[in-house]
């Protein structure tokens, strides 16, 4: 009796302990008001991995645009954008993570935010790396913050993160970071006044599987005729490579359309990259890969 009761009091305390901080870092932790709110603002973490990764996350419309830099981690101390928050109202944390390689980073990151549920074990690593981090003092995001922006993360689908690459400069290496304009933040994303209009696509196959962008404008067209999503498929083609992996571009910046229709075809597992060539004809472009499977 006396070691049930024992056990109960180790489950019990620690757990209240838990309740009692989360609700004192609600209230009195800057950093969590606009997560705890779903404030339409910018919560921007800063991690330096090789190709630094700059995310700005809205809470009000739960999608994170990650810009991919093209400087160096080392040059971001010279850059005043990062020296300071860029808006003095927007939360702004920094990450240095132990791997240092951007898209092995960014693969480990996604493994344990879509697996955890099949995987629970995964969840003790992700603690213990956060713990690892804040030990030797490379992340200033505290625990409170941390535990609300796990939080968010499990809402959020593939289709929620918004991926910017910036082009490489030619010639001679600069430590220019793209200036603020161009870097795009989490409060910059908004409903588009488009979004009732049909969203015009292309289709392009690298799948090596004959007939595969056929197949699928024919499927589009057809949900198109039904009513069930707003698309037109102006185009479909080979693609000139093979690809292992689909990949979708966005170049219009209408993400609740595109997410509809590629939720309605399964390809609400992959992050929407942005595009900003001007010599495109469509709103957006599927280019499916081998691991593309027709919706039954």
């Amino acid at each position: 009796m006396l070691k049930r009761q024992l056990k109960l009091r180790l489950l019990i305390y620690p757990m209240l302990a838990l309740f009692l901080y989360g609700v004192c870092a609600y209230f009195f932790t800057p950093q969590i008001k606009p997560l705890s709110h779903n404030e339409d603002t910018s919560v921007n973490i800063l991690i330096t991995t090789e190709e630094p990764l700059f995310i700005s996350y809205n809470p009000k419309e739960n999608q994170a645009v990650v810009n991919v830099l093209n400087i160096s981690k080392q040059d971001l101390k010279d850059n005043a954008f990062f020296k300071k928050p860029p808006l003095s109202e927007q939360v702004f944390l920094i990450l240095q993570p132990k791997e240092k390689n951007t898209s092995v980073f960014w693969e480990k990151f996604k493994k344990y935010l879509y697996t955890w549920s099949n995987r629970p074990y995964l969840i003790i690593a992700y603690f213990y790396s956060y713990f690892d981090l804040r030990y030797h003092k490379q992340t200033d995001i505290n625990f409170a913050t941390f535990l609300m922006l796990s939080w968010k993360l499990t809402t959020m689908q593939p289709a929620d993160f918004i991926i910017k690459t910036y082009e490489k400069p030619k010639g001679k290496k600069s430590k220019k970071v793209p200036p603020q304009q161009q870097i795009t933040l989490g409060k910059d994303i908004s409903k588009n006044k488009q979004e009732d209009k049909i969203l015009v696509i292309e289709v392009f196959n690298a799948s090596g599987q004959k007939g595969l962008a056929g197949t699928l404008t024919n499927y589009l067209r057809d949900l198109n005729n039904q009513g069930i999503v707003k698309v037109d498929v102006i185009n479909y083609a080979t693609y000139p490579t093979t690809l292992e992996e689909t990949q979708v571009i966005d170049t219009s910046g209408r993400m609740k359309t595109l997410k509809e229709i590629l939720l309605k075809i399964g390809l609400d597992t992959k992050e929407i990259h942005t595009s900003n060539d001007k010599s495109v004809i469509s709103e957006a472009q599927i280019i499916l890969g081998k691991d593309f499977n027709m919706p039954k």
